[in-house]
């Protein structure tokens, strides 16, 4: 299999992609970013959908758009497999002829389309469901019947585009995992659009962030995790981001006000802010403790703030504070009786400063 390279610039309107990644065979990119960013766009641009202006996408030596040299391979020659985020399963036909459709369109013969769908059923659990039509189908099947026909034509890239975005949670975790099951099988290379946490950290071996159709950060599931370089991503994965600049004697003063104290500070090393630096802070929700009055003892961060919000999330609490350092904390029911908390409540917030990372920006 051959590596996917795309250095890809695409315009629509006001909005401009431009976009620098490569993707390894086996390898498996998770795209993020906000409604927006231009992950869609370079999907398409990658399976032939949407032309490209600037750039060159190819596989390995062969270019499949190169404006430059003239080069546009047509969609339906491109050695692609695509799952759409609305899936876009022919409704008048059955699973079989939906799996069958792609083989088809590309020259395969009717009888070894149709035995190429029916082995791919098979795979995805749905041997018993080839005759049904999607409307037919629960959520979960038609997902499966959809990653089937992308796969059956064989091809060397497969492309997902928010996958598992239209399922409930039980039915999401099924998928989810038969889909990792699949991925791993597939030798070519990998993008998968995604907005959910989970499906990005457990399917994904590599993460790259869009916003305003550029690349704001790539890396590993956990360091995107760890330290993430917008608000967006800071959502997505739980933790309170905040913007500041590194003062003397290890505190940081917020762009928005307020300022925190951390103690991996100081000239430590290279890669350690130091006094002048422009960092982001990031705080876990599970190192925030919320107080009815001021708190005694060693905790360097202590601030009052107002309760915006509370929200149940499984069997944790999350309270979202305002005030000089807007923070969220995850506390159990137990925790939220005894403090008989509700939005507009005032409350004291205190982090420890070993709990507060601080990296450059």
């Amino acid at each position: 299999m051959r590596p996917l390279r795309a250095e890809a610039v695409v315009r629509a309107g006001t909005f401009t992609l431009d976009v620098s990644l490569s993707v390894a065979p086996g390898e498996v990119v998770g795209l993020l970013g906000p409604n927006g960013a231009g992950k869609s766009t370079l999907l398409r641009a990658v399976a032939g959908l949407t032309a490209v202006d600037n750039g060159r996408i190819a596989l390995g030596d062969e270019a499949l758009d190169d404006p430059a040299a003239g080069t546009r391979v047509a969609p339906e020659r491109r050695p692609v497999g695509m799952v759409f985020q609305d899936l876009r399963l022919f409704p008048h036909l059955s699973a079989r002829d939906n799996v069958a459709f792609g083989a088809r369109s590309r020259g395969m013969r009717r009888a070894e389309a149709d035995a190429r769908a029916d082995a791919w059923l098979n795979r995805v659990g749905l041997s018993a469901q080839s005759g049904s039509k999607p409307p037919q189908l629960s959520g979960g099947q038609a997902q499966r019947v959809a990653l089937a026909r992308a796969l059956a034509t064989d091809p060397e890239v497969l492309l997902l585009d928010e996958p598992l975005s239209a399922l409930d949670a039980t039915t999401r975790a099924e998928v989810r995992r038969d889909l990792r099951t699949h991925l791993a099988a597939f030798v070519g290379p990998v993008l998968i659009v995604t907005h959910d946490a989970v499906d990005a950290l457990t399917l994904a071996h590599r993460l790259v962030v869009l916003d305003g159709g550029r690349v704001i950060q790539e890396g590993t599931p956990a360091e995107i995790a760890r330290r993430p370089r917008s608000r967006w991503v800071a959502d997505l994965v739980g933790l309170t981001l905040l913007a500041g600049r590194v003062e003397v004697g290890g505190s940081v003063r917020l762009d928005d006000g307020g300022a925190v104290v951390a103690t991996a500070l100081g000239p430590i090393g290279p890669e350690v802010p130091a006094a002048g630096d422009d960092v982001y802070v990031a705080i876990r929700p599970r190192s925030v403790a919320l107080h009815r009055r001021r708190p005694e003892g060693s905790p360097r961060n202590v601030w009052p703030a107002t309760v915006e919000g509370v929200e149940a999330a499984a069997d944790r609490v999350r309270v979202a504070t305002v005030g000089a350092v807007p923070v969220t904390a995850e506390i159990t029911p137990g925790a939220l009786a005894d403090l008989a908390l509700a939005p507009g409540d005032a409350v004291w917030v205190a982090v420890k400063a070993t709990e507060v990372d601080v990296y450059q920006r």
